[in-house]
């Protein structure tokens, strides 16, 4: 029994150790197994962390930037560098401290930062991130290149890029790589840019993208 009450898995223990690991902005503080990975054990506290290949660590979708006790885990595998150099660029990667929580083994205390966490039950709601006003004009293709599920689409005509809310799995793969900062999760959307919210939804409206799967090379 933890301080306050709050019941301890004894599964959890190992020895005298139980890495905590705080997620933001969820402001959730979980109890892990030492060497478990990030994602692993936000798993077995009943929360849903966004990922497309399953933990097998060949995409971005589940990339969390460590705020605090990067020391705690183990460093960074080729693998993994491999996998989130070639989606995100490596400078990106050592500038943000990025690691993809289903690899990032925790021994010990570690904050980290990631959107779209949220307990399991609640995973089906939906969620989605917005493409605001500083993309007009800009139109850089970053985002596109990154989704790993395919999810934002424009036109020539039009001057900015838009997210499918039905099919966005709220990664944040996108938001990392903006260069104008115009993509926000959709209840973090600014109060100016609010009707963006609607904007992006509506496009995909009035406009059928298909439901196949572009390659990279293809969306743009």
């Amino acid at each position: 029994m933890r301080p306050g009450g709050a019941q301890v898995d004894a599964r959890l223990i190992v020895g005298d150790l139980v890495p905590n690991i705080k997620i933001l902005p969820l402001d959730r503080v979980i109890e892990a197994a030492d060497g478990s990975t990030i994602m692993e054990a936000a798993h077995e506290h009943g929360l849903y962390w966004p990922t497309t290949c399953g933990g097998e660590g060949i995409c971005t979708s589940c990339a969390c930037t460590i705020d605090e006790g990067e020391a705690n885990l183990e460093p960074l595998g080729r693998g993994e560098l491999k996998t989130l150099a070639e989606e995100l660029g490596e400078a990106t990667v050592r500038t943000r401290r990025l690691r993809l929580a289903c690899q990032a083994r925790a021994h010990g205390d570690v904050t980290v930062t990631k959107r779209g966490v949220r307990p399991a039950e609640a995973s089906l709601e939906s969620m989605t991130y917005v493409i605001t006003e500083p993309c007009i004009g800009v139109k850089d293709a970053s985002c596109v290149d990154v989704c790993p599920v395919d999810c934002i689409h424009s036109s020539e005509e039009d001057q900015q890029y838009y997210i499918n809310p039905e099919t966005c799995i709220d990664c944040a793969a996108c938001e990392t790589v903006c260069p104008v900062n115009a993509i926000f999760f959709e209840d973090d959307t600014p109060d100016q840019w609010k009707s963006y919210v609607d904007i992006n939804a509506d496009w995909f409206k009035t406009h059928d993208v298909g439901t196949g799967f572009r390659a990279r090379t293809e969306r743009h």
